[in-house]
């Protein structure tokens, strides 16, 4: 189905003047437009008719009002395969809009401003731009709906290699446009709540989720997994993400599991272990160690102090709780992983051996699936990579994933919801 006409109103401008230029001059689309994006193109020396000529009024409410008219919603809703509806349309002398090219408003970046007032954040809820979308989207048989830059560079790729967009990939924007405004709805949703000192906002917020990648399978090997990752205004991850370093051997649905519950654990004791240490003070630095297996911890080392002794004094603690269980385990730490520490752990057997806790442990035979802190130094790296002192070199280093998760004050933040699927 040939694209003959197209409604360009975006907020985020970027690139817009070369996509529309491409859809006039080479493939003779006609350009409608709104305000600041009619006023963009028109300097940029495109033919642009604006949208308040077709509907025959002017932006009013202070630009509240401009696209809600049947001359806008009719052109795009309008069933083609419906001869009823092809004759309203003719009826009321409303011509087809093919394509509809939108962004929203910036709610969360108006919101993110420190002297935003509610007043301010009500005037940055986009309502012509969702309601455009959300047509569009519908009527994805018949419009193509571009919901972001993505979207744009998709778009041409298709009609310069045939002229037209695909169904396929008209439903798959149609579903992008609709993932889009659910969850501008739930961060406005979110915020409003906040406005209104609402203590249980969180559980109501809006949680979207972008698969990022498939796994080989899950807990067991007939089931499958995949890692999803949460995302906010315009399809960026709403948190940083942990950073996974892994030379040789993917994470596994199992060794996300377990690192989380090294994590948790190790951010628990982050906040309150040095009362678990003798003649501490409450608030005291510690250090702290996690060995995780199976979700299970089977070491746990706390130490007083920020400091290289205090780093190998709770990692010994730790080890020496199960040398066993450690081995082929989660590491987590609270601290950054240096060189000292790297070596410290590269070297655990011929460290600790000869403690008599750890006399039951198999000689020649430790290694750890993954090691969790906040962060990692290249030096460190290189000690484990096997890059470093001879001594220190493991084939396991090799394999180890590294994962940095940033400060613990991030997993200690009230504003994150943790959710679990059960009996569903």
């Amino acid at each position: 189905m040939p694209i003959r006409r197209a409604l360009i109103s975006v907020f985020d401008k970027t690139g817009v003047v070369d996509f529309a230029r491409e859809l006039r001059e080479r493939f003779d689309v006609e350009l409608l437009s709104t305000g600041g994006t009619a006023k963009l193109l028109t300097e940029a020396g495109l033919t642009v008719t604006l949208v308040e000529t077709v509907t025959g009024f002017a932006e009013m409410l202070d630009g509240r009002v401009k696209t809600l008219s049947p001359f806008v919603h009719g052109a795009i809703l309008a069933d083609r395969d419906n001869p009823d509806h092809l004759r309203q349309l003719q009826a009321a002398n409303i011509t087809p809009i093919d394509m509809v090219v939108v962004n929203l408003y910036d709610f969360d970046a108006a919101i993110a401003q420190p002297a935003c007032t509610l007043a301010d954040a009500i005037e940055m809820i986009d309502i012509g731009g969702p309601c455009m979308l959300r047509a569009a989207a519908k009527n994805h048989k018949h419009v193509v709906v571009v919901p972001s830059a993505a979207a744009t560079r998709d778009v041409l790729v298709s009609m310069r290699e045939t002229g037209d967009v695909p169904e396929d990939l008209r439903r798959r924007l149609a579903a992008d446009a609709y993932f889009l405004t659910a969850g501008y709805d739930g961060r406005v949703s979110a915020y409003l709540d906040r406005a209104a000192g609402e203590t249980g906002a969180a559980m109501r917020a809006t949680t979207q989720m972008a698969r990022r990648g498939g796994l080989r399978y899950g807990e067991n090997p007939h089931q499958a997994a995949a890692i999803f990752e949460s995302v906010g205004a315009k399809g960026a991850k709403a948190t940083p993400a942990a950073r996974v370093d892994a030379d040789e051997v993917e994470c596994s649905y199992n060794n996300y599991v377990d690192c989380d519950a090294a994590l948790r654990l190790c951010v628990d004791l982050d906040e309150g272990g040095a009362r678990l240490v003798d003649g501490s003070a409450p608030d005291a630095p510690i250090a702290a160690c996690v060995f995780i297996k199976h979700t299970n911890a089977c070491g746990v080392g706390v130490a007083t102090g920020d400091n290289a002794d205090s780093r190998e004094a709770a990692y010994r603690r730790a080890y020496l709780g199960d040398p066993n269980a450690a081995m082929g385990g989660i590491l987590a730490v609270n601290f950054e992983v240096g060189a000292a520490f790297a070596e410290t752990m590269m070297t655990t057997l011929s460290r600790f051996q000869g403690d008599a806790a750890a006399c039951e442990a198999p000689p020649q035979a430790f290694f750890v699936e993954a090691l969790v802190a906040p962060r990692i130094t290249p030096e460190a790296m290189d000690v484990i990579r096997g890059r470093g002192p001879e001594e220190t070199r493991k084939a396991w280093g090799r394999r180890v994933r590294l994962i940095e998760v940033g400060p613990f004050a991030r997993w200690r933040s009230g504003d994150l919801l943790e959710t679990r699927r059960a009996l569903d």
